[in-house]
Protein backbone atom coordinates (compact mmCIF):
# COMPACT_ATOMS: atom_id res chain seq x y z
CA UNK A 1 0.00 0.00 0.00
CA UNK A 2 1.34 3.33 -0.93
CA UNK A 3 2.77 5.70 2.28
CA UNK A 4 -0.24 7.97 1.31
CA UNK A 5 -3.03 5.92 1.29
CA UNK A 6 -2.02 4.16 5.09
CA UNK A 7 -1.91 8.16 6.10
CA UNK A 8 -5.23 8.46 4.74
CA UNK A 9 -6.56 5.25 6.46
CA UNK A 10 -4.92 6.40 10.13
CA UNK A 11 -6.21 10.11 9.89
CA UNK A 12 -10.01 8.34 9.14
CA UNK A 13 -9.11 6.54 11.88
CA UNK A 14 -8.29 9.68 13.89
CA UNK A 15 -11.23 11.26 12.52
CA UNK A 16 -13.70 8.75 13.88
CA UNK A 17 -12.05 8.09 17.18
CA UNK A 18 -12.35 11.78 17.49
CA UNK A 19 -16.17 11.54 18.35
CA UNK A 20 -15.57 9.27 21.04
CA UNK A 21 -14.32 10.76 23.91
CA UNK A 22 -13.39 7.36 25.84
CA UNK A 23 -11.13 6.74 22.68
CA UNK A 24 -8.96 9.65 22.74
CA UNK A 25 -6.18 7.78 23.18
CA UNK A 26 -6.66 6.09 19.69
CA UNK A 27 -5.68 9.60 18.29
CA UNK A 28 -2.62 10.45 19.61
CA UNK A 29 -2.03 6.72 18.86
CA UNK A 30 -2.22 7.71 15.01
CA UNK A 31 -0.36 10.76 15.55
CA UNK A 32 2.52 8.90 16.82
CA UNK A 33 2.34 5.91 14.02
CA UNK A 34 2.39 8.65 11.48
CA UNK A 35 6.28 9.62 12.48
CA UNK A 36 6.46 5.35 12.38
CA UNK A 37 5.48 4.29 8.98
CA UNK A 38 8.83 4.12 6.25
CA UNK A 39 7.02 1.49 3.79
CA UNK A 40 3.86 -0.87 3.37
CA UNK A 41 1.24 -1.75 5.48
CA UNK A 42 3.39 -4.18 8.16
CA UNK A 43 5.76 -1.04 8.56
CA UNK A 44 4.06 0.29 11.65
CA UNK A 45 3.21 -1.83 15.30
CA UNK A 46 0.01 -3.90 15.37
CA UNK A 47 -0.63 -3.86 11.43
CA UNK A 48 -1.62 -7.15 11.35
CA UNK A 49 -3.84 -7.21 14.10
CA UNK A 50 -5.69 -4.18 12.60
CA UNK A 51 -5.48 -6.61 9.57
CA UNK A 52 -7.26 -9.29 11.51
CA UNK A 53 -9.73 -7.11 13.38
CA UNK A 54 -11.29 -6.24 10.68
CA UNK A 55 -11.69 -9.70 9.49
CA UNK A 56 -8.88 -11.04 7.17
CA UNK A 57 -7.82 -13.29 9.46
CA UNK A 58 -7.04 -15.86 7.44
CA UNK A 59 -4.55 -13.22 5.64
CA UNK A 60 -3.01 -11.71 8.98
CA UNK A 61 -2.31 -15.57 10.14
CA UNK A 62 -0.65 -16.24 6.48
CA UNK A 63 1.09 -13.09 6.60
CA UNK A 64 2.82 -13.91 9.66
CA UNK A 65 5.31 -16.74 7.76
CA UNK A 66 8.70 -15.84 8.23
CA UNK A 67 8.37 -13.31 11.37
CA UNK A 68 11.28 -14.33 13.57
CA UNK A 69 11.63 -13.99 17.42
CA UNK A 70 14.06 -10.88 16.71
CA UNK A 71 11.03 -9.41 14.90
CA UNK A 72 8.56 -10.01 17.50
CA UNK A 73 11.20 -8.48 20.02
CA UNK A 74 11.70 -5.40 17.93
CA UNK A 75 8.12 -4.64 17.47
CA UNK A 76 7.76 -5.22 21.46
CA UNK A 77 10.06 -2.83 22.19
CA UNK A 78 8.56 -0.10 19.74
CA UNK A 79 5.12 -0.88 21.60
CA UNK A 80 6.91 -0.27 25.08
CA UNK A 81 8.16 2.57 23.45
CA UNK A 82 5.36 4.54 22.39
CA UNK A 83 3.09 3.23 25.58
CA UNK A 84 5.74 5.47 27.22
CA UNK A 85 5.29 8.60 24.84
CA UNK A 86 1.26 8.05 25.46
CA UNK A 87 1.79 7.98 29.16
CA UNK A 88 1.11 4.25 29.29
CA UNK A 89 -1.74 3.96 27.09
CA UNK A 90 -2.31 2.04 24.09
CA UNK A 91 -4.84 0.93 21.86
CA UNK A 92 -7.00 -1.89 23.91
CA UNK A 93 -8.88 -3.27 20.54
CA UNK A 94 -5.69 -3.30 18.84
CA UNK A 95 -3.71 -5.38 21.42
CA UNK A 96 -6.29 -7.99 22.32
CA UNK A 97 -6.38 -8.58 18.25
CA UNK A 98 -2.65 -9.36 18.45
CA UNK A 99 -2.80 -11.22 21.60
CA UNK A 100 -5.31 -13.67 19.18
CA UNK A 101 -3.35 -13.25 16.04
CA UNK A 102 -0.46 -14.86 17.59
CA UNK A 103 -2.42 -17.10 19.86
CA UNK A 104 -4.29 -18.62 15.71
CA UNK A 105 -0.88 -18.70 14.64
CA UNK A 106 0.43 -21.24 17.25
CA UNK A 107 -2.29 -23.29 16.86
CA UNK A 108 -1.92 -23.17 13.04
CA UNK A 109 1.89 -23.71 13.40
CA UNK A 110 1.31 -26.95 15.51
CA UNK A 111 -0.94 -28.45 13.44
CA UNK A 112 1.92 -28.75 10.80
CA UNK A 113 4.33 -30.27 12.97
CA UNK A 114 4.70 -34.11 13.00
CA UNK A 115 2.67 -35.43 15.03
CA UNK A 116 2.52 -39.24 16.85
CA UNK A 117 -0.59 -41.18 17.39
CA UNK A 118 -2.45 -37.05 17.20
CA UNK A 119 -0.29 -36.27 20.55
CA UNK A 120 0.68 -32.73 19.75
CA UNK A 121 4.21 -31.75 21.01
CA UNK A 122 4.07 -29.54 23.70
CA UNK A 123 5.63 -26.46 24.07
CA UNK A 124 4.43 -22.92 23.91
CA UNK A 125 5.81 -21.83 20.82
CA UNK A 126 7.46 -18.15 19.95
CA UNK A 127 3.77 -16.95 18.81
CA UNK A 128 2.40 -17.93 22.25
CA UNK A 129 5.21 -16.59 23.93
CA UNK A 130 5.08 -13.61 21.94
CA UNK A 131 1.13 -12.90 22.99
CA UNK A 132 1.78 -13.73 26.44
CA UNK A 133 4.44 -10.62 26.37
CA UNK A 134 1.84 -8.50 24.94
CA UNK A 135 -0.96 -9.55 27.68
CA UNK A 136 1.48 -7.30 29.70
CA UNK A 137 0.99 -4.39 28.14
CA UNK A 138 -2.73 -4.86 27.82
CA UNK A 139 -3.43 -5.53 31.56
CA UNK A 140 -2.77 -2.29 32.73
CA UNK A 141 -4.96 -0.97 30.14
CA UNK A 142 -8.34 -1.08 31.80
CA UNK A 143 -10.52 -3.67 33.89
CA UNK A 144 -12.05 -5.15 30.69
CA UNK A 145 -8.47 -5.71 29.34
CA UNK A 146 -7.85 -7.07 32.34
CA UNK A 147 -10.65 -9.58 32.15
CA UNK A 148 -9.71 -10.30 28.70
CA UNK A 149 -6.09 -11.25 30.04
CA UNK A 150 -7.28 -13.33 32.48
CA UNK A 151 -10.02 -15.14 30.63
CA UNK A 152 -7.26 -15.64 28.07
CA UNK A 153 -4.77 -16.99 30.39
CA UNK A 154 -7.27 -19.40 31.57
CA UNK A 155 -7.95 -20.73 27.96
CA UNK A 156 -4.77 -21.38 27.46
CA UNK A 157 -4.13 -23.41 30.61
CA UNK A 158 -7.66 -24.91 29.98
CA UNK A 159 -6.15 -26.04 25.90
CA UNK A 160 -2.59 -27.11 27.19
CA UNK A 161 -4.61 -29.59 30.25
CA UNK A 162 -6.50 -31.03 26.86
CA UNK A 163 -3.63 -31.89 25.46
CA UNK A 164 -1.85 -33.32 28.54
CA UNK A 165 0.81 -30.73 28.24
CA UNK A 166 0.89 -30.32 32.04
CA UNK A 167 4.31 -28.29 32.31
CA UNK A 168 2.62 -25.75 29.86
CA UNK A 169 -0.51 -25.56 31.87
CA UNK A 170 1.66 -24.84 35.11
CA UNK A 171 3.25 -21.89 33.14
CA UNK A 172 0.08 -20.61 32.01
CA UNK A 173 -1.00 -20.98 35.49
CA UNK A 174 1.56 -19.53 36.77
CA UNK A 175 1.52 -16.10 35.14
CA UNK A 176 -2.08 -15.95 35.84
CA UNK A 177 -1.50 -16.38 39.27
CA UNK A 178 1.26 -13.61 38.90
CA UNK A 179 -1.00 -11.14 37.62
CA UNK A 180 -4.25 -12.61 39.78
CA UNK A 181 -2.73 -14.19 42.79
CA UNK A 182 -6.07 -14.60 44.30
CA UNK A 183 -7.76 -15.90 41.44
CA UNK A 184 -9.64 -19.85 42.29
CA UNK A 185 -10.27 -21.34 38.60
CA UNK A 186 -6.67 -20.75 38.15
CA UNK A 187 -5.23 -22.44 40.99
CA UNK A 188 -7.96 -24.86 40.68
CA UNK A 189 -6.35 -25.93 36.96
CA UNK A 190 -2.70 -25.55 38.73
CA UNK A 191 -4.34 -28.24 41.19
CA UNK A 192 -5.39 -30.31 38.56
CA UNK A 193 -2.43 -30.72 36.62
CA UNK A 194 -0.44 -31.52 39.43
CA UNK A 195 -2.65 -34.35 40.44
CA UNK A 196 -3.12 -35.23 36.85
CA UNK A 197 1.19 -35.76 36.40
CA UNK A 198 0.98 -37.50 39.71
CA UNK A 199 -2.18 -40.11 38.39
CA UNK A 200 0.08 -40.55 34.95
CA UNK A 201 3.57 -41.45 36.89
CA UNK A 202 3.52 -45.26 37.13
CA UNK A 203 4.53 -46.36 40.83
CA UNK A 204 7.72 -48.19 40.01
CA UNK A 205 8.73 -51.61 41.30
CA UNK A 206 11.52 -51.10 43.84
CA UNK A 207 11.91 -54.56 44.33
CA UNK A 208 11.72 -56.09 40.80
CA UNK A 209 15.49 -54.84 39.96
CA UNK A 210 17.25 -53.49 43.15
CA UNK A 211 19.88 -51.90 40.50
CA UNK A 212 17.26 -49.28 39.97
CA UNK A 213 16.34 -48.85 43.54
CA UNK A 214 17.56 -45.43 43.49
CA UNK A 215 15.75 -44.12 40.49
CA UNK A 216 12.21 -45.43 41.52
CA UNK A 217 13.06 -43.67 45.44
CA UNK A 218 13.16 -40.87 42.91
CA UNK A 219 10.39 -41.39 40.85
CA UNK A 220 8.40 -41.92 44.09
CA UNK A 221 9.23 -38.70 45.65
CA UNK A 222 8.35 -36.65 42.66
CA UNK A 223 4.73 -37.92 42.81
CA UNK A 224 5.02 -37.53 46.41
CA UNK A 225 5.96 -34.19 45.32
CA UNK A 226 3.51 -33.36 42.74
CA UNK A 227 0.56 -34.71 45.36
CA UNK A 228 1.17 -32.12 47.82
CA UNK A 229 1.33 -29.58 45.67
CA UNK A 230 -1.90 -29.90 44.05
CA UNK A 231 -3.06 -30.18 47.70
CA UNK A 232 -1.50 -26.97 48.53
CA UNK A 233 -3.36 -25.38 45.29
CA UNK A 234 -6.69 -27.32 45.75
CA UNK A 235 -6.87 -25.67 49.31
CA UNK A 236 -5.76 -22.41 48.10
CA UNK A 237 -8.64 -22.64 45.80
CA UNK A 238 -11.21 -23.80 48.32
CA UNK A 239 -10.36 -21.12 50.86
CA UNK A 240 -10.96 -18.28 48.29
CA UNK A 241 -13.96 -20.10 46.58
CA UNK A 242 -15.85 -22.60 49.42
CA UNK A 243 -18.50 -23.42 46.86
CA UNK A 244 -15.97 -24.70 43.81
CA UNK A 245 -16.68 -28.28 44.69
CA UNK A 246 -14.61 -29.73 41.97
CA UNK A 247 -11.58 -28.36 43.80
CA UNK A 248 -13.23 -30.47 46.77
CA UNK A 249 -13.79 -33.54 44.84
CA UNK A 250 -10.03 -33.12 43.60
CA UNK A 251 -8.86 -32.17 47.30
CA UNK A 252 -10.49 -35.78 48.41
CA UNK A 253 -8.69 -37.71 45.74
CA UNK A 254 -5.35 -36.16 46.14
CA UNK A 255 -5.74 -36.60 49.72
CA UNK A 256 -6.87 -40.42 49.00
CA UNK A 257 -3.35 -40.69 46.91
CA UNK A 258 -1.50 -39.32 49.53
CA UNK A 259 -2.74 -42.56 51.96
CA UNK A 260 -4.53 -39.97 54.23
CA UNK A 261 -7.85 -41.91 54.63
CA UNK A 262 -9.50 -40.17 57.31
CA UNK A 263 -8.48 -36.72 56.19
CA UNK A 264 -10.19 -37.92 52.25
CA UNK A 265 -13.33 -39.55 53.83
CA UNK A 266 -14.41 -36.22 55.56
CA UNK A 267 -13.72 -33.84 52.52
CA UNK A 268 -15.34 -36.69 49.88
CA UNK A 269 -18.69 -36.57 52.60
CA UNK A 270 -18.71 -32.86 53.18
CA UNK A 271 -19.21 -32.80 49.28
CA UNK A 272 -21.69 -35.45 48.48
CA UNK A 273 -23.64 -33.64 51.10
CA UNK A 274 -23.56 -30.86 49.11
CA UNK A 275 -25.47 -29.83 45.86
CA UNK A 276 -23.40 -29.83 43.62
CA UNK A 277 -23.28 -30.76 39.55
CA UNK A 278 -24.25 -34.12 38.57
CA UNK A 279 -21.15 -35.10 37.42
CA UNK A 280 -19.36 -33.61 40.19
CA UNK A 281 -21.68 -35.39 42.96
CA UNK A 282 -21.30 -39.12 41.02
CA UNK A 283 -17.66 -39.07 41.00
CA UNK A 284 -17.94 -37.69 44.92
CA UNK A 285 -19.70 -40.64 45.45
CA UNK A 286 -17.64 -43.08 43.65
CA UNK A 287 -13.99 -41.52 45.35
CA UNK A 288 -16.13 -42.25 48.65
CA UNK A 289 -16.71 -45.46 48.03
CA UNK A 290 -13.16 -46.15 47.00
CA UNK A 291 -11.88 -44.36 50.01
CA UNK A 292 -14.47 -46.73 52.50
CA UNK A 293 -13.51 -49.73 50.87
CA UNK A 294 -9.67 -49.61 51.44
CA UNK A 295 -10.92 -48.82 55.10
CA UNK A 296 -12.69 -52.15 55.14
CA UNK A 297 -15.80 -50.51 55.12
CA UNK A 298 -17.86 -52.69 52.55
CA UNK A 299 -21.19 -52.10 53.24
CA UNK A 300 -20.63 -48.28 53.30
CA UNK A 301 -18.83 -48.50 50.04
CA UNK A 302 -21.37 -50.40 48.82
CA UNK A 303 -24.05 -47.67 49.25
CA UNK A 304 -21.91 -44.69 48.28
CA UNK A 305 -21.31 -47.54 44.83
CA UNK A 306 -24.95 -47.55 44.61
CA UNK A 307 -25.88 -43.82 44.98
CA UNK A 308 -23.24 -42.87 42.09
CA UNK A 309 -24.97 -45.07 39.68
CA UNK A 310 -27.93 -43.43 40.66
CA UNK A 311 -26.73 -40.14 39.65
CA UNK A 312 -25.82 -41.67 36.28
CA UNK A 313 -27.37 -44.58 35.74
CA UNK A 314 -25.24 -45.80 32.64
CA UNK A 315 -21.94 -45.05 34.41
CA UNK A 316 -19.58 -48.12 33.37
CA UNK A 317 -17.13 -47.84 36.17
CA UNK A 318 -19.71 -47.10 38.94
CA UNK A 319 -21.04 -50.58 37.99
CA UNK A 320 -17.87 -52.36 38.28
CA UNK A 321 -16.80 -50.82 41.40
CA UNK A 322 -20.57 -51.99 42.81
CA UNK A 323 -20.62 -55.12 40.75
CA UNK A 324 -16.73 -55.96 42.53
CA UNK A 325 -17.82 -55.14 46.02
CA UNK A 326 -21.49 -57.40 45.89
CA UNK A 327 -19.21 -60.17 44.62
CA UNK A 328 -16.69 -59.37 47.47
CA UNK A 329 -19.73 -59.18 49.80
CA UNK A 330 -21.12 -62.87 48.59
CA UNK A 331 -23.75 -61.64 46.50
CA UNK A 332 -22.86 -62.88 42.86
CA UNK A 333 -26.43 -62.80 41.49
CA UNK A 334 -26.89 -59.25 42.28
CA UNK A 335 -23.26 -58.64 40.86
CA UNK A 336 -24.13 -60.08 37.63
CA UNK A 337 -27.56 -58.12 37.39
CA UNK A 338 -25.54 -54.83 37.71
CA UNK A 339 -23.09 -55.33 35.22
CA UNK A 340 -25.71 -56.88 32.77
CA UNK A 341 -27.62 -53.72 32.82
CA UNK A 342 -23.76 -51.53 32.36
CA UNK A 343 -23.22 -53.39 29.39
CA UNK A 344 -26.28 -52.53 27.56
CA UNK A 345 -25.48 -49.04 27.42
CA UNK A 346 -22.54 -49.78 26.06
CA UNK A 347 -20.96 -48.38 23.77
CA UNK A 348 -21.27 -45.42 25.55
CA UNK A 349 -21.44 -42.59 23.35
CA UNK A 350 -21.66 -38.59 24.90
CA UNK A 351 -22.14 -37.78 27.57
CA UNK A 352 -19.14 -39.77 28.45
CA UNK A 353 -18.42 -41.38 32.04
CA UNK A 354 -17.05 -38.46 34.19
CA UNK A 355 -14.78 -40.82 35.28
CA UNK A 356 -13.65 -41.18 31.86
CA UNK A 357 -12.38 -37.33 31.58
CA UNK A 358 -11.86 -36.93 34.86
CA UNK A 359 -8.11 -36.34 34.08
CA UNK A 360 -8.96 -33.39 31.64
CA UNK A 361 -11.24 -31.39 34.08
CA UNK A 362 -12.62 -28.51 32.72
CA UNK A 363 -10.55 -28.34 29.55
CA UNK A 364 -13.66 -28.76 26.97
CA UNK A 365 -14.03 -25.97 28.00
CA UNK A 366 -11.04 -23.97 26.26
CA UNK A 367 -12.26 -23.67 22.87
CA UNK A 368 -15.01 -21.84 23.31
CA UNK A 369 -13.28 -19.28 25.69
CA UNK A 370 -11.09 -18.66 22.48
CA UNK A 371 -13.63 -18.15 20.40
CA UNK A 372 -15.21 -15.66 22.43
CA UNK A 373 -12.25 -13.87 23.14
CA UNK A 374 -11.84 -13.52 19.30
CA UNK A 375 -15.65 -13.04 18.56
CA UNK A 376 -14.60 -9.89 20.60
CA UNK A 377 -11.80 -8.56 18.70
CA UNK A 378 -14.17 -8.11 15.71
CA UNK A 379 -14.46 -4.43 14.68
Amino acid sequence: MPRLAVVVVLVLLGAHAASVRAEEPLIEWDKVLLRQISGGPESYPLALAQMYASGQRAEAIARLEGWSEADMKAELVTLRSLMRKMNGRLPEDRLRAAVMLHTDRESYERLQSPVVESVRECGINKHGGYARSLIALLIVQSDASREFARQWITAMALSSQWDLCLDDVRRWTHEGLKWFPKDAPLLLIQGTAGETAAALTPEPALYANPNNRSEGLNDLARRRQALSQARGDLDAALALDPDLHEARLRLGRVLWRLEKANEAQAVLQALVEREAEPWILYLGHLFLGRVLEDGGQLPAATEQYRSALAVDPASQAAAMALSEALVTAGDGDEARDVLARAVAFAPRGQPRDAYMSYHLGRANLAEGMLDALRAGTMR
